[in-house]
């Protein structure tokens, strides 16, 4: 629930989210995968390994902060804020370079 509230006040409409689990249909299929955290890397690198060519860590979008993105969860309503913070600005900037 407070993900869910915190995300509404970033604009992001989560009550309907459920999280999947990647299987390799998913990472087959997915032209590009965006990471948070290294744990996240580790996962796809033991799990998935063929996925690494296209996985990428979110945080790298943004042209300054951190690569690296913490995963929030279960860790506060303060987390929760820095990692949408943290989004925001690394797909902030990756979309003023799109066309239109």
């Amino acid at each position: 629930p407070l993900t869910v509230e915190i995300a509404a006040a970033h604009g992001v409409e989560l009550s309907a989210h459920r999280s999947v689990i990647l299987d390799d249909e998913l990472l087959d299929r997915a032209p590009a995968i965006f990471i948070f955290d290294l744990e996240n890397l580790v996962r796809i690198a033991v799990r998935h390994s063929a996925a690494l060519s296209k996985t990428y860590f979110l945080g790298a979008l943004a042209p300054a902060g951190h690569l690296l993105i913490a995963d929030p969860h279960g860790r506060g309503s303060q987390a929760l804020e820095d990692a949408f913070t943290a989004i925001e600005r690394a797909l902030d900037w990756a979309d003023r370079d799109r066309p239109g």
